[in-house]
């Protein structure tokens, strides 16, 4: 089947695929001899979605969804996707390209495929990749590159934090009312380090007592958690936040990522909030 053309110019479609990693997926292109995005030419009858899935089975085979994807009411259910850009191309030897250009999140993918359907090599690049590696990448697809992985960050970082936001809401919802906020914070208070000691006790039984607790391990951390909001609703905090900042303190004491006894120990710096 034929590319759609317009005199002398042709509609292709391309996707910056971005892993778990941070990493965006390439592919080598023999004729530009630089690396590009997963991609090719709307085949008549093709919407640009219906192309970069089929192109992406093609040449992967890996799993993956558009990052700016949302559905709407209407008469019928109308699909609405948000490319990054659309951008024309000067290509050697063909037509000039009207490229309609995609983002997408892969879910499944595997690092031991390393060539497309056509035996053109694959590649995964994370940002100091991409900067090793910038003579033989395209400058378009360079900056491309980079906005993908920023912005499927800034996605996935969202995602969490309206995730836990919603999840507060449902706790709330589900919580006791009380006559004073002081009875309230000590229920609170009180019933995360009962849940806590419920961990604790399955714990001991399961490897202590060789009686599988393991159920109740996940449940009574499930209760540990709710406490955990109601304690945030309580005084107005955001729980991405704290985590949020939990993971930056952790990052500052154990440089380079590891830990050691000796960065443990903290030579005195310490903040003890219950003097």
């Amino acid at each position: 089947m034929g590319e759609i053309n317009w005199g002398n110019k042709c509609w292709v479609t391309t996707i910056y695929l971005v892993n778990s990693n941070k990493e965006v997926l390439l592919t080598w292109n023999k004729n530009l001899q630089n690396w590009i995005p997963i991609g090719g030419h709307i085949e008549p009858g093709e919407t640009a979605e219906d192309a970069i899935i089929r192109e992406v089975a093609e040449e992967t085979g890996f799993d993956f969804e558009f990052l700016n994807k949302s559905e709407i009411e209407t008469e019928g259910r109308v699909r609405v996707l948000k490319p990054l850009r659309i951008q024309t191309e000067e290509v050697p030897h063909h037509n000039h390209h009207m490229n309609i250009v995609f983002i997408g999140r892969c879910a499944k993918y595997s690092k031991d495929v390393t060539k497309t359907d056509e035996e053109e090599k694959l590649k995964w690049f994370s940002l100091s990749d991409l900067e090793n590696e910038k003579s033989t990448i395209l400058e378009n697809v360079y900056k491309n590159s980079i906005e993908a992985i920023k912005l499927t960050s800034e996605n996935v970082k969202e995602e969490k934090e309206e995730s836990l936001k919603q999840y507060q809401k449902l706790c709330k919802l589900t919580a006791k009312k009380f006559e004073t906020s002081e009875k309230e914070i000590l229920t609170w208070g009180l019933g995360i380090a009962g849940e806590a000691g419920d961990v604790a006790g399955c714990i001991k039984k399961t490897f202590a007592h060789d009686n599988d607790q393991r159920e109740g391990i996940k449940e009574n951390i499930g209760d540990t958690m709710w406490y955990a909001a109601m304690i945030c609703n309580f005084f107005g905090w955001n729980m991405q936040e704290i985590l949020d900042a939990n993971i930056e303190k952790l990052k500052k004491r154990y440089l380079g990522g590891g830990f050691t006894t000796n960065l443990a120990r903290r030579e005195g710096t310490r903040v003890d909030w219950n003097n």
